[in-house]
């Protein structure tokens, strides 16, 4: 009897070739699991299984290619713009000779690896003394100043062109630098806690709307600003600023502390407003003019139309002095002014007196400076008299080269600026519209020479600041008011007859 063939045995060509197959499979799926591969890369492999070479794994060679590509890329552009071809330290790097105090190098004016908290006079001896390497420092800050300033602009329009939504592009587009809510900077000596030390150092102080930690920087897109540019310290602090006029109200003694009493001929010092918005206040800063035509100087955002004195009368607490005849605000003009002259037809006035300041018998005579002011000006005297602070305030000269940001004037940054402060309160609210003076010997006499005209102060967390002052330069105000010719000649006085003092 013939065994019936079992189904094992039984099975047909196909059937076993199929069984082939499924066996195969595995192998299969095992290969495929190890490389991920494009259709290419697989055709490779199935060739390599039969002459029995090695499997290669392409793309593990190629990703570190594409990655540092990209790295190389984003740091090309990077560096586009003004600081492209310029020393510039990035947070993220190693600030190397950027910064004297970077290692523990000690000299006669730093016995200590540390920073030394000084005093005003401590630090005009030291600047005597190093006065050749520190002006060798302020011209490679000045050059800084010059290529950040040019990229802060570009920054600003460009931030404009997003804001009104004029360009837009679903493309790559190249990665540039964004170093958020500049509002100011200037060119000044280091401080700490708002105080001056030593070894002196010419650093850019970049006031920003708000200090973030660098993760917060990661997430908005913005990038850190320089360490360092062109051996330069940068140092970054908090704060925006404000035009120095109160909303002051007179009643209830919140007004200026002691209004003119109407008899008194207007001078210099003396609370000014708009007609009809006493509460926004500010002050003359002084009556200039000759021949009996005299003329008030204050601020273009203090008075710009018909100019009122605030007084003590009950009858007329606000009492008209005149209209004004010229005034400039030009955010984009540099120089930036703001300044107002006034023509003083409807009461008497004394031009070249200041309250406070040489209105006794013996007061020293004023001068006006001729020119811009030179480089060496830091850390000098500096003197004031507003209707806020009420009486003569001594600060120093803090920076020549100055810009900042207030948003009520313009969002592009006010240029060319002078900068004082103090270290206890130069300033209130109030006090816009001051000159800003030197105290120095002209022509053999110890004499007064008007340097500015006060028109903002510096604001940290919506709270103003009063050790800062912001002035316009008195040279550019008389120039844009077309005031040369209602100054005798005689009261101009160019930097050689004073700097060297």
């Amino acid at each position: 009897m013939k065994k019936r063939p079992s189904k094992k045995t039984a099975r047909s060509p196909k059937k076993k070739a199929a069984t082939k197959k499924k066996k195969a499979t595995p192998k299969k799926k095992a290969a495929s699991k190890k490389k991920a591969t494009p259709k290419k890369s697989a055709k490779k492999t199935i060739a390599s299984k039969k002459t029995g070479a090695p499997v290669k794994a392409p793309a593990a060679r190629k990703a570190p290619k594409k990655a540092h590509k990209k790295v190389s890329r984003k740091k090309k552009s990077q560096i586009q713009g003004p600081l492209a071809n310029v020393p510039t330290v990035f947070a993220s790097t190693k600030p190397a000779n950027s910064n004297v105090f970077v290692d523990a190098k000690t000299n006669a004016w730093q016995p200590y690896p540390l920073l030394r908290i000084i005093e005003l006079k401590e630090a005009r001896e030291e600047m005597a003394a190093r006065k050749q390497e520190l002006e060798a420092q302020y011209r490679k800050a000045q050059d800084a100043y010059e290529l950040l300033s040019e990229e802060l602009v570009i920054q600003k329009k460009r931030q404009e062109a997003k804001q009104s939504k004029r360009k837009k592009s679903r493309g790559k587009q190249k990665q540039i630098l964004d170093f958020g809510d500049v509002n100011g900077m200037k060119i000044c000596f280091r401080t700490k806690y708002d105080r001056l030390v030593s070894p002196l150092e010419y650093v850019i102080m970049i006031n920003v709307t708000e200090k973030l930690h660098d993760d917060e920087l990661k997430v908005r897109k913005i990038d850190s600003l320089p360490v360092a540019i062109n051996d330069t310290p940068i140092k970054v602090v908090r704060g925006g600023f404000e035009l120095a006029t109160p909303i002051g109200r007179l009643a209830g003694g919140q007004g200026p502390p002691e209004p003119t009493d109407p008899s008194f001929r207007i001078a210099g010092g003396q609370p000014v407003a708009e007609a009809g918005m006493a509460n926004d206040y500010g002050t003359l800063g002084i009556v200039i003019g000759e021949n009996g035509e005299h003329y008030g100087l204050t601020n273009k955002h203090v008075v710009s139309n018909q100019a009122i004195r605030l007084t003590t009368s009950v009858v007329q607490p606000e009492q008209p002095i005149g209209t004004v005849f010229g005034a400039t605000s030009n955010p984009d003009a540099d120089p930036f002014v703001d300044a107002s002259k006034i023509f003083l037809d409807q009461v008497s006035s004394t031009p070249y007196m200041i309250k406070g300041v040489n209105d006794g018998l013996n007061g020293m005579p004023i001068y006006f400076a001729e020119e811009s002011l030179p480089d060496n000006m830091h850390l000098r005297p500096v003197f004031k008299y507003g209707a806020s602070t009420n009486r003569l305030k001594e600060g120093f000269f803090d920076a020549s080269l100055t810009q900042v940001t207030i948003p009520s004037t313009s969002p592009l940054p006010l240029k060319n600026i002078i900068s004082a402060r103090n270290n206890d309160v130069f300033l209130t609210g109030g006090d816009s519209g001051s000159v800003l003076m030197l105290k120095l010997t002209i022509r053999s006499k110890l004499s007064w020479l008007v340097i500015g005209l006060v028109f903002a102060q510096l604001v940290e967390d919506s709270i103003p600041n009063n050790k800062v002052a912001f002035a316009c330069r008195i040279d550019e105000v008389i120039l844009r008011l077309g005031l040369n010719g209602k100054i005798d000649r005689n009261r101009f006085v160019p930097n050689w007859e004073w700097e060297n003092q």
